[in-house]
Parts: structure tokens; sequence; C-alpha cells
């Protein structure tokens, strides 16, 4: 048993959480099996990865902009010349819920398509408290119930659907006085069982003061209803109307009323998504704070080009460079466009590396012959900044590269991967942060997150890249759609992990996006936890001791818990489990008394109380005395001060050891033992005490024979 368990001195007993990786284990070094370290150097040759072949070209951007619609200025992805703020990030993330001060961003910059409709939704939305909102994707879907949960006074909490592991609503775990957003728009089939079990869920959620709203695909159901919830169908606000909202918001002093009397961008306008037009804000916004130009159509045109992701310039650029002359440059543009930031010699330096791998002569062979640095630069558009980094001259042209090499030229993928991969030393800090975030913007703005998937796994076993692998990792897995391949990934590894390394950052990432999706994050951990590692092992007790600090997520935390510890076949994660209960018992709310009593009043009994009681139930046996210590002394310290609801602890432990001679007794010598030496503050209200042994006893009436007619009779343990 890990002594780390039984500790209740401190909420957390270790000092590294889920998402902090704890110093490298013993053991294999990183890359034991292929004996090279890939993502160490570049001059290495690098080792299976275990990833996904290469994927199908995809060059659609499927509108899933609109998951954070309309949120481009605050939490919009949007690269700069002076910012980057990823909104795939899981910082707009709160214990299980969306951050409030997303929610408060999309609320104050939403954009009803029509506003009469919407406003009955809301209003019949507070009625029922179940809506459906069904629309093309990238009309605005999300944030309209997003708004509307919000609305109600609610924290959003999205919920992952996983349909091929068995996802359903009945194993949703419907707290008191939540928002919960089920986007059920990839589910290929919404049949009936699915319905009656979401209007199930609705009706519990209804009953505790929560609300919830399905988002679906147009057509994903004829009559665009499910019984018992309000509909509203979604159509598109105006581009105009959605990019005054947000330059209401960002740049109140800009006068839109120029902008809309600008041909050029009434035209790009006219047919933008909500996401397109929030982007034209953060555009616009961004021209005009770097360098407000004295000619408004000057700043108006960049604002356009930028938005266009500078196509036009960028088909030309490269038609003059088709030579094989100039085909170097072509490989400085991409390596500028990863790494913008990053000292210029070390850029420079890497795309000579980046030219080896695709076979293209350098520039400067001799290191002497060539144009130098800043002419080089100059080719690409591209300089030294004051700082001696390398910055592109255009506004947003880091991205509008990529994005023209990822549509014009798909064969350049798989080697930019494999440059971007292999870390060089030089730049060990800088480029695994650099290189990750213009994956994760690739990612998602061609809704292709199988090269980040592929990124993770060649990275997660390096001491170099682990870190910013596992991060990347969990912003990922937080995502309900964008992280289903990731999760899939996880899921591999927990099965079958093909070595400790892997398995680790698996852990790892679990702990980092666990708080948001602990149903899916848990069911990794569970696997996990049955590796015959005690390495693995101790991380998975050091990550569920992290997510026990979300004192949101306990009940369906307990829940698996329970699940774990019944396990038939008593592998690794029945062990686990036991301690992790202890642990979960133990954490104290912010008025002192354990947080899973809270849980079980605020469901008033009907769900909390007899999983609270089964959780006891594997405590109460003789091989985990020590675990049921620790929270009995949890329980009674706030019970005997007078902090704690006697009617929720005795229902509790009375059902726990209900028709079970030996732990009516096991209790009652554990009460007696924590008589002894009780510290509670104050005087013990031993009235209190006799009660709860009479509760107790009464769960089985030989139990008062057995311990000599209770507390008087019994021998505490020394």
């Amino acid at each position: 048993m890990s002594e780390e368990w039984a500790t209740t001195e401190s909420p957390r007993p270790w000092s590294s959480t889920g998402s902090e990786p704890a110093p490298e284990a013993e053991g294999p070094a990183p890359h034991a099996e292929s004996g090279d370290e890939r993502a160490t150097t570049f001059d290495s040759d690098g080792p299976e990865t275990n990833a996904p072949s290469a994927p199908e070209t995809i060059n659609t951007n499927y509108g899933d902009a609109e998951n954070v619609i309309q949120a481009g200025a605050v939490f919009g992805g949007i690269h700069t010349r002076t910012q980057h703020i990823n909104y795939l990030s899981a910082e707009w993330y709160e214990a299980g819920r969306l951050d409030s001060r997303y929610v408060e961003y999309v609320r104050t910059t939403f954009v009803p398509g029509d506003r009469e409709r919407y406003e009955r939704f809301t209003n019949d939305l507070a009625e029922s408290g179940f809506g459906v909102i069904t629309g093309a994707v990238g009309t605005g879907r999300r944030s309209a119930a997003i708004t509307a949960l919000a609305g109600l006074g609610l924290p959003v909490r999205p919920v992952q659907v996983e349909e091929d592991e068995g996802w359903s609503p009945h194993a949703l775990v419907c707290d008191k006085g939540h928002g919960y957003l089920i986007d059920l728009s990839d589910i290929q089939r919404l049949g009936a069982a699915l319905e009656q079990s979401l209007h199930s869920f609705a009706v519990r959620a209804r009953e505790r003061g929560s609300a919830v709203v399905v988002c679906l695909r147009t057509g994903q159901r004829t009559d665009g209803a499910i019984i018992g919830a309000s509909a509203l169908p979604v159509t598109a606000p105006s581009g105009m109307a959605v990019l005054r909202s947000h330059l209401s918001v960002i740049h109140p002093t800009v006068d839109a009323d120029i902008l809309e009397a600008h041909p050029g961008m009434v035209d790009a306008l006219t047919t933008a998504s909500p996401a397109s037009a929030a982007r034209m804000a953060e555009l616009a916004y961004e021209a005009h704070r770097t360098g407000p130009p004295e000619n408004t159509d000057a700043w108006i045109s960049m604002t356009l080009a930028a938005y266009q992701n500078w196509h036009t310039q960028l088909a030309a650029w490269f038609a003059e460079h088709r030579s094989d002359g100039s085909i170097y440059e072509r490989v400085l543009l991409a390596a500028v466009a990863m790494l913008e930031g990053a000292p210029a010699d070390e850029v420079l330096i890497a795309a000579s590396r980046l030219a080896e791998r695709l076979g293209v002569e350098p520039a400067d062979p001799t290191g002497i012959s060539g144009l130098g640095l800043a002419s080089s630069l100059d080719a690409v558009k591209a300089k030294v900044a004051s700082d001696r980094t390398v910055m592109f001259t255009d506004l947003a042209y880091a991205p509008a590269v990529l994005d023209y090499l990822w549509q014009e030229h798909p064969l350049v993928r798989e080697p930019l991967l494999d440059w971007s991969i292999r870390v060089p030393k030089s730049l060990a800090l800088a480029w695994p942060h650099l290189v990750s975030r213009h994956w994760l913007e690739l990612a998602e703005r061609h809704d292709d997150f199988t090269w980040v998937t592929r990124l993770f796994l060649a990275w997660a076993r390096s001491p170099l890249t682990a870190r910013v692998a596992i991060a990347m990792a969990g912003h990922v897995a937080a995502l309900p759609r964008e992280g289903r391949d990731m999760r899939s990934a996880l899921y591999s590894i927990a099965k079958a992990p093909r070595d400790r390394e892997i398995a680790l950052a698996a852990v790892r990432v679990c702990g980092a996006y666990g708080a948001v999706a602990p149903a899916t994050a848990l069911t990794r951990l569970k696997w996990l936890a049955d590796q015959d590692d005690d390495l693995v092992r101790d991380e998975v007790r050091r990550t569920l001791a992290a997510l026990a600090d979300s004192m949101e997520i306990h009940p369906q935390m307990l829940g698996e818990l329970v699940e774990w510890a019944d396990d038939p076949k008593q592998r690794g994660r029945s062990a686990v489990a036991v301690e992790a209960i202890s642990y979960l018992l133990t954490v104290r709310g912010p008025d002192g008394t354990p947080a899973i009593l809270a849980d079980v009043l605020s469901t008033e009994h009907r769900t909390g109380l007899p999983l609270a009681a089964h959780a006891w139930r594997r405590l109460l046996v003789p091989e985990h005395t020590r675990l049921a210590e620790a929270a009995a002394a949890a329980w009674l310290d706030p019970l005997a001060a007078g902090r704690a609801d006697f009617g929720t602890v005795a229902g509790v432990l009375t059902a726990a050891v209900q028709g079970s001679l030996p732990r009516v007794v096991l209790a009652s010598k554990l009460v007696d033992y924590w008589r002894s030496g009780a510290t509670v503050d104050g005087a013990v209200n031993t009235e209190v005490i006799l009660r709860l042994y009479e509760h107790i006893h009464a769960a089985d009436p030989l139990a008062a024979d057995e311990t000599n007619g209770g507390h008087a009779g019994a021998e505490p343990r020394r």
C-alpha cells in the first residue's frame, strides 16, 4: 500500500500533478527499443513512433471555429506579429465546464441569425430545461447553445461523446445547477433508444435545476426534434453584424461604418461564416493596433489580404520561385513560417536541414557564398527584428504560408512533420513551443488532428519534448470533437503501451484534461492502472489525487473508482481504486467537511448516498483498515464538532455496513479508534457519537452481542 494515500495532512501529498510530469522515472532511457533519439537532434535517424500513417489530403475547415464562435479576439487562435492566442487551448475550460470568461465573451459577441426565434427558444428552454439546436456546421449552433445555457445562469458543461466506446446519456452524472451541452453532430444514427436516453437525462437534469441542450446537424433527424425538447433551427447571422459585434468589444474606438462602406469588405463578408467574420474583426484590430495607417484604404487592404490568407500574393510568389535556383527560398519560407519568433541565425540553419530532408540543394553550400542572413530573409518577406529574432513583414503571414503549403503542396506535410519532430539542441527550449503551436493551428484550420497525434507520439518519450507534448495532447484531448483521434491514441496506449515512457506520458495527458472530461480520462487511467509496472501505477495514483482537487467531478470520479474496486478479476485498477477512494473521501471542501458529504446532500440522497455507501463498503474490510482510518477521521472530526450533517453521515455509514456483521464490527472499532486519538478543536459531542454507534449497530441485529454492547467494550486498535 502506498503511504502517499494514507496521509491526510495536506490536500495533495505529492508535488507533481497530472499535467506537470514528475521527474523522469528510472528505467530504460527514451527510445530504448529503437536505440535512437528522434526527438533530440536533427542528425539522428527516427524510430518507429507507432503513429498513424499519412492521412489523405483534407483541405476543408468544417467550421469548428464555431466552438469558440466569433470568439476570435480573446480566445481566437490568430497569429500576429505581436501575440498568439490559441483558441484550441484547454485554458478556456475550468473543472468540468467552460471558463466563465470565455462564456461571457461568447454571450457578449453572439449574434443570432433570427433573434425573435432565438428568444422564443430561450424562453421555452427556461420552462422545459431541454432544447435541441439544429443547423449546418459553422452556423453558430454551439455559440447559440452556450449563450442560451449561460442565460439561465448555469455554468456550461460540454459533454464528450465517444460513440465507439458505448457512450450513452444513461451513464452521465447529472449534477445540480449545470448547463449540459451535448454535441451529437458526428453520431451516425440517432436512434429511438438514444433519443429516449437523452430525454431521461434531461428529466433528471430538470429535477436538479439543470438544463440540457443538444446540437444536431441539419437533416440528422427528419423532423429536427426530440420528444420533450424545445427546437431551434439555426441560420448564420450576417457577417457584417458579427464583425460589428466583435469590434464593439475588442476595439470600440474603430468606426465600423468605415469598414461596412468598403466594397471589398462587403464582398468578403457577404458569405462569411460567423467564425470567419470574427477573424476579420481580429485582423482589422491587429492591423490598426500595430500601426494605424493614415490611409484608411491601406489599412483595410492589409486586413483583407490577411483575411484572404495572402493567397493571391503567395500564388504569385510561388510562381516566381519555380526554377531550381529558387526552390531553396520556398524551403526557407516554410522554415520561417514554422519558427517565426526564433533567433534568425538558428532559423537559417534549420532551413538548411529542412532542405536536406527535401533533397533541395542548399543556397549556401560553403557557408560564405550565399546571400547572407538579411538578404535571404528579405527574399521571403521576412526580416530580423531588433531582438535578432525572425519575423514576417506582413500581418498573419505565417499561418497563410502554412495553409498555402498544406493546400497546394500536400506532399510536403510528411517531411515537414519529420523535420518538426527532430529538435535541434540549440533550440531545445523554443522549438517545441513554436512548432507545436503551428501544428495545432493547422489541425484546426484543416480539420485534421492526426498530425498532432503523431507529433505527440514522437515527442512523448523524450525529456526534451515530453512536457510540451503532454500539454499539447491534453489541450487537444479536452476538445469534444477535435480530440477524438488523440483520445483514440491514448486508449490504444492504455490498453497496450509499447514501453514505460509512453505509458507515463499517457497517464499525464489524462491528468491534463481529466478535470474537463473525467469519463474518458478515467477510462484510460483504468487500463493504465492495470499495467504491471509500479512506476506507471504510482503515476496513476498521483494523477487521481490531482484530479480529486476538482470537486465538481467528485461524483463521477467516485462512481468510476467504485467500479474499478469491484473488478472481478482484481487487476491493478482494484488496488489503486481502493487507495483513491480513501483519498477522495478525505478531500475537504471550503467549510472543512468532506466534499463527498456535500455531494450527497446536493443530490438529496437519491444517488449520492448509495454511491458514497458503496465506496465506504470497499474500505470496510480488514486489509484496508488503515485507509479506512484516514477516511473516518475526515468524516468524524467535523461531525463531532457540529459542522457535518448527522443524518447524512449516519445514513452513508449505515448503508455501508447494512447486513454485514464484519463491517458493523469494523466500523464500530474505527469509531473507537478515532475517539482514542481525537484532536477535534473544542468539545467533542459525545452524544452525537453515541447516536452514530446506535445507527451502525442497528444495521445488523447481531452486532451488539459481537461488540459486547457496542462502543463501551470495544478495544481500539493500537
